[in-house]
C-alpha cells in the first residue's frame, strides 16, 4: 500500500465544498454543478460528476477556503496542483484580474496568488507574491482545461522564500525568488 501523497484532494462529487472548511458566497455565483447542468452549456467535469463553478458578475466575490489543512510554516514547502477551465464566455475588462488561489498569513495577507488576468486583448493565467509575475496567455475555450501547479518555499526569515509556476506541466517564466512571506495560516 501507498501512503495518500496529498495534503487534500477534492472533486467535488458530492455536490458540495467537500472538505473545504467554508464557502463565502453572498452573491450565489459559486456552486457545485452535476455534468447534466455543465451538460446544457457544452462543458464537462475535468474529473467524476461535478465541478466547482465560478459565475463572475461584477464585483461579486465567492470562495473556499481552507483554514489548517495547507498551513505551512516558514521553511516549509506546498505545492497546489488543480485543472482550471476558462469558458469562451468569460470576460473581463482589460487590466482586470480574478485571483483563482491565494495562500495567506494571518492577517490575512496574500503570500502567494494565482489568477487569470486580462493585459490588452489577452487572457493569461498569473502567479506571484501578491500579484502577476509570471504570466501565460491562454484561450478561453469551453473544452480545455489547463492543469495549474504552483510550488512554494515560504520564506525562513531571510527573503529566500521561492514560487515556481507550472501550466500543463511546463514551467511559465523561471523561479520567483527572494519572496519576504510569513507562515500560510
Amino acid at each position: 500500500l501507498m501512503a495518500f501523497p496529498w495534503l487534500q484532494q477534492e472533486t467535488w462529487d458530492d455536490g458540495t465544498r467537500g472538505g473545504f472548511d467554508s464557502e463565502t458566497d453572498a452573491s450565489s455565483i459559486l456552486d457545485f454543478p452535476h455534468y447534466v447542468e455543465l451538460a446544457r452549456r457544452g462543458l464537462t467535469p475535468w474529473q467524476g460528476s461535478h465541478a466547482l463553478r465560478l459565475l463572475l458578475a461584477g464585483t461579486a466575490t465567492g470562495y473556499i477556503e481552507e483554514t489548517g489543512g495547507f498551513d505551512t510554516a516558514l521553511g516549509g514547502t506546498i505545492a497546489v496542483w488543480m485543472p482550471v477551465l476558462v469558458g469562451s464566455d468569460f470576460f473581463l475588462n482589460d487590466g482586470d484580474t480574478v485571483i483563482l488561489l491565494a495562500l495567506q498569513s494571518a492577517g490575512p495577507p496574500n503570500e502567494v496568488v494565482v489568477g487569470i488576468r486580462r493585459s490588452g486583448a489577452l487572457y493569461q493565467f498569473f502567479a506571484g507574491e501578491t500579484g502577476a509575475t509570471n504570466t501565460l496567455t491562454i484561450t478561453r475555450n469551453d473544452h480545455r482545461w489547463y492543469q495549474l501547479e504552483v510550488v512554494c518555499a515560504i520564506d525562513s526569515g531571510a527573503d529566500v522564500g521561492t514560487l515556481d509556476f507550472y501550466v500543463d506541466g511546463g514551467a511559465v517564466g523561471s523561479q520567483i525568488t527572494s519572496l519576504d512571506q510569513a507562515a500560510i495560516a
